[in-house]
């Protein structure tokens, strides 16, 4: 009988404890869905997030309106996960006090059901140009002229998609959170936040570290996609017509960039088509210039792509080592910036800069007009280039060439450059969108113009030609390259050579990544959409996987996606830094020109909401359950007691 009323005595204990110590514990974990801020490191430092390799944690405090600022500063919590509105992002001088603060553990974005302000993570390209191009930006740091995408967070930062916020949203209106907004209240409603970075310091520390056999960062990088009017052509002047291939985000995986770049490569794409497409392989020979339609990767991380074609240039490696061209031969660069916003395109030209290109435009059509900004050029692979040094022998011809920039501002970028907002809805570009769309008639009207200019520079007169067949076309290729872009990866091109499409769902994230030998999505979709538009007759024999097309300096047969062939003198190059050494684990070339830009490595992203008891509270649970553990305990022993007493005088 005693054993029996010992072993329920422990028993009870053992519950009274359990329950004490299961309040302790009681956090109950949501997962959510993780879109988060990765850390990019050069030789200079890093930006970007980090978080505690365990995951970083704190109290959920919202900021959704200004005063929440300023009482965020008078809250007493030592840690917090800032749940903040993209509203509130917008906000430089808020966002700025928050960071600065120290008590920020962790920063979860939401959208609202409103049209956002104007917002940028990157006021200034890291350039060297003095412009403030997007005044809007959501930039802070010591002069408040860095973007946000450019400086160290410290910390780890996700976006919450529609769901997940609807969620934490509801759950922190419903939890115990703040009496008073600075409160430190019971049952705090808390996150974990988790997105571990293994690369710290600078690029050339975290190059030379490894962690299980792989390095800590990698150098961002990838290939260019250029085509030539005259393939093997090396004695005429050339004139480059270049856009940028990627796009950037302060979310690395929301980089869509509509006006900013995906409407320059729909306009370059077609601008090649109106170029290319009236002539023979013999008429195209007999032009007075060589052209290269050039889409350069890499341009956001100090300009990747161009900075590899010029190092190939000035060695004479260009387009390939056995047909290149020398420097001196480039006269003309024309860059394609940011285009479709509204109907006038603007033409910046370097200080100083009298450009005979920029004359025959305006001559041509009266949509172009000079740009007010005339001290220099705006952030572009051109303002690049004038600043590369000397090189093998060589002059950089840049700085004379005749150059401009061309695009849908004059004094300022749009309002949401470098940000995931600049997508579908910048362009009003639907998968229901038709032709007479607003910015497919701009760049259409805009990439006409510049075509006949071209055609014109390099003696190309078309047999037959019809201005209005011609803008009708471009118009269904503008239209379904943006949508493939903006809207669906899935939707087909068409008024190209053949229709084609890639796989998946959704927008084309279009951020650069770390190098690799491999030809990703955005090169594939560059390579076909310039190839179908400079290509020849169909139906070759002996076809070649376009994979395999490196650098060509004659016409090469190439498998379509639709089975066919086609000749095309498309090809890609590497767009890699030439600051890195050729294994890729250290930097030993020039950092002071060269783009030095890697990535960091990391642990698999997780985040979570849970609730967090009141420490007094837990003292209080906690308490409690020792003390109805030993008053079970003291209860069985009198019970024990009795029994044997009872038992002795029987």
């Amino acid at each position: 009988m005693t054993s029996v009323i010992t072993a329920a005595a422990v028993v009870l204990g053992c519950v009274g404890w359990v329950s004490a110590t299961a309040s302790l514990s009681d956090n109950i974990y949501h997962p959510i869905n993780t879109d988060g801020v990765s850390r990019l490191l050069n030789a200079d430092g890093m930006i970007g997030s980090n978080s505690a390799e365990s995951g970083s944690v704190g109290i959920v405090y919202k900021i959704s309106q200004e005063t929440d600022f300023s009482n965020f500063r008078e809250a007493k919590g030592d840690k917090y996960i800032l749940l903040i509105s993209q509203t509130m992002m917008a906000n430089k001088v808020g966002v700025k006090s928050l960071i600065e603060d120290g008590k920020v553990n962790g920063i979860m974005l939401y959208d609202e059901d409103v049209a956002p302000p104007s917002w940028s993570a990157g006021d200034l390209s890291p350039d060297n140009t003095t412009q403030v191009w997007n005044a809007d930006g959501g930039g802070f740091g010591s002069s408040n002229t860095i973007g946000m995408h450019w400086i160290d967070i410290g910390v780890p930062m996700f976006l919450l998609n529609k769901e997940d916020a609807a969620y934490v949203n509801a759950q922190y209106a419903n939890s115990k959170q703040f009496g008073a907004p600075n409160d430190v209240a019971p049952n705090m409603f808390s996150a974990r936040l988790k997105f571990f970075m293994w690369a710290a310091g600078n690029a050339e520390m975290c190059l030379r570290r490894t962690h299980s056999g792989f390095p800590f960062c990698q150098p961002l990088g990838g290939h260019s996609v250029v085509g030539s009017l005259i393939p093997g052509e090396t004695s005429k002047n050339v004139t480059v017509v270049a856009a940028q291939l990627d796009a950037l985000s302060l979310f690395h995986d929301n980089s869509y960039g509509a006006s900013s770049s995906a409407a320059s490569i729909a306009g370059i794409i077609a601008l090649a088509k109106m170029v290319t497409s009236y002539f023979t392989e013999a008429e195209r020979a007999a032009a007075t210039r060589q052209i290269y339609f050039a889409l350069f990767q890499g341009e956001q991380f100090d300009n990747i792509g161009s900075s590899a074609f010029y190092n190939q240039l000035m060695n004479e490696k260009f387009p390939d080592g056995t047909a290149s061209i020398t420097p001196a031969r480039v006269t003309e660069f024309i860059e394609l910036s940011h285009l479709g916003r509204q109907a006038t395109t603007y033409i910046h030209q370097p200080s100083g800069g009298a450009s005979t290109v920029a004359t025959n435009l305006k001559n041509d059509n009266a949509l172009w007009a000079d740009s007010t900004i005339t001290t220099e050029l705006p952030p572009s692979s051109l303002h690049k280039l004038r600043t590369l040094p000397n090189t093998a022998g060589n002059t950089n011809p840049f700085p004379s060439v005749d150059g401009i920039v061309v695009g849908d501002y004059d004094t300022e970028f749009g309002p949401f450059f470098h940000s995931r907002l600049d997508n579908a809805s910048t362009l009003d570009i639907s998968n229901t969108s038709d032709v007479d769309n607003a910015a497919v008639g701009n760049i259409c009207n805009a990439m006409q113009s510049l075509a006949t200019v071209l055609r014109a520079s390099a003696g190309l007169v078309p047999g037959t030609y019809n201005a209005a067949t011609e803008l009708a076309e471009c118009k269904v290729l503008v239209l379904s390259m943006l949508q493939l872009m903006l809207v669906n990866v899935s939707t087909p091109v068409n008024g190209s050579a053949f229709e084609y499409h890639l796989s998946g769902e959704g927008p084309l994230n279009r951020y650069v990544s770390v190098f690799s030998s491999t030809i990703d999505t955005t090169e594939t979709m560059a390579y076909w959409g310039l190839s179908g538009a400079m290509s020849l007759a169909r139906n070759f024999s002996d076809c070649k996987d376009f994979s395999t097309v490196e650098k060509s300096s004659a016409y090469h047969t190439v498998e379509a996606s639709d089975n066919g062939c086609f000749n095309t003198s498309t090809f890609f190059i590497e767009a890699l830094s030439p600051a890195f050494n050729s294994n890729l684990d250290g930097i030993d070339g020039d950092t002071t020109h060269y783009s030095t830009w890697t990535e960091s490595t990391w642990d698999d992203a997780t985040a979570s909401t849970f609730v967090m008891a009141d420490p007094a509270e837990e003292k209080a649970v906690l308490g409690g359950g020792v003390g109805f553990a030993l008053l079970v305990i003291a209860g069985a022993y009198f019970v024990e007691k009795r029994a044997k007493l009872a038992a002795a005088k029987e």
